[in-house]
């Protein structure tokens, strides 16, 4: 009789935590639960507001976004990053609102002093990339230093980049063969973010057409050339995207200084 009282009562305790390791898992899930039916009415509540400010200047649209973007990653970072769909979705609102494109970098990125700076300069080789080739595309992929550096500046404000660092990030991106990299004509360097054909013509071009904006007429008296030899330069750069033409006049989006 001892024996089966024993018996019964190893099989009641093993039934107990059974229970409560089930209820512990269901609890578990059920804050899982909540978490992300939080994050997904967080962006209810931000596409909303957003709808309701269309008409609203630029700037301000901006301004609400950056917001918006800060509100969503202070508040739900840890399970905004589990899922590939959310981070998606802030990256693109991130680079509307002019941000970097890593979630999770709200506020100004600066380099570090000492720890981390190799991953900044990836950062910033990979938020180079995104700002010629994804929202400049316009531009050709060719460049000189104080173009890039000017609109990286307008279209990242919350970098605080310094030049040299630039180059960092450009040395890193054709060290690793992901651009051409920098070629020179005369004095002039130009970054080429993607395999351009540059003869000593085309070169000559783009140095006269340093200033961004300029016409035919222009380049054929600073050039001292015949009007065909700048028509066949520049029909080469506006095939290669290097330029715009209207009538006579040329823009370099690349060139702006």
């Amino acid at each position: 009789m001892s024996e089966e009282i024993k018996k019964k009562d190893k099989e009641n305790r093993k039934e107990k935590t059974i229970t409560s390791t089930s209820t512990t898992t269901s609890i578990q899930g059920g804050d899982e639960w909540r978490k992300r039916k939080a994050l997904s009415n967080a962006f209810q509540s931000f596409d909303n507001s957003l709808t309701e400010i269309t008409k609203k200047a630029k700037e301000e649209r901006k301004d609400i976004l950056k917001q918006g973007v800060m509100e969503l990653e202070k508040n739900y970072g840890e399970v905004l990053r589990a899922s590939k769909l959310a981070v998606k979705r802030i990256q693109e609102i991130r680079v509307k609102a002019g941000m970097s494109s890593s979630v999770g970098t709200s506020g100004v990125i600066k380099k570090p002093r000492f720890k981390g700076k190799e991953d900044y300069v990836n950062s910033l080789a990979r938020e180079l990339l995104v700002v010629v080739l994804e929202e400049h595309p316009g531009s050709g992929g060719v460049f000189n230093l104080e173009s890039l550096y000017q609109v990286f500046k307008e279209t990242r404000q919350n970098w605080d980049v310094k030049k040299k660092e630039l180059l960092e990030a450009i040395h890193l991106l054709e060290k690793n063969k992901v651009i051409p990299g920098r070629t020179k004509f005369g004095e002039e360097e130009y970054i080429l973010f993607r395999p351009i054909e540059l003869s000593q013509d085309l070169g000559k071009v783009l140095k006269a057409a340093h200033g961004g904006i300029t016409n035919i007429s222009q380049l054929q008296e600073l050039l001292g050339w015949e009007k065909e030899r700048v028509a066949r330069a520049i029909e080469s750069l506006q095939k290669q995207g290097v330029c715009v033409v209207e009538g006579e006049e040329v823009f370099f989006p690349g060139l702006m200084s």
